[in-house]
């Protein structure tokens, strides 16, 4: 640990710096490395993450289960029919379906946040599975 926070302020420009060794700072250079690595192995985790492609199901199959998951408010997974850069399926969105107007779909996510989608642009839509954490052995 000594190692690199010392060659970390060899380069800093200014010489009473570069002479200048303290724990604090070799205690913050190392949490510093550690929340980088945390941060870039999350990075890595999204990027390398392959979402499956289902198979399209037709508008009206998928305006069934979404009314149904308005009605039962039961949590859905639907995959929009979009592709990301590299040519794989864009991530799978899960909620609950808090409205249908027209052609828009709200949807509440997980993380609390309102997604106004265009119905015609769900590719597919699964009710999420109803077991418990319980049961998972």
């Amino acid at each position: 640990m000594f190692l690199m926070a010392e060659s970390f302020m060899s380069y800093h420009p200014d010489p009473y710096v570069r002479s200048y060794t303290d724990r604090g700072t070799m205690k913050w250079l190392g949490f510093y490395l550690s929340e980088h690595t945390a941060q870039m192995q999350l990075d890595k985790n999204e990027r390398t993450t392959i979402v499956p492609r289902y198979q399209a199901m037709t508008t009206q199959d998928c305006l069934v289960i979404l009314f149904e998951s308005y009605q039962q408010r039961r949590p859905v997974q639907l995959q929009l029919n979009v592709l990301v850069a590299e040519g794989q399926s864009d991530c799978l969105l899960t909620g609950i379906v808090m409205g249908i107007e027209d052609s828009s779909l709200f949807l509440l996510t997980d993380a609390q946040k309102m997604d106004i989608l265009d119905v015609t642009t769900i590719k597919y839509v699964a009710f999420l599975s109803d077991s418990k954490w319980s049961d998972l052995r």
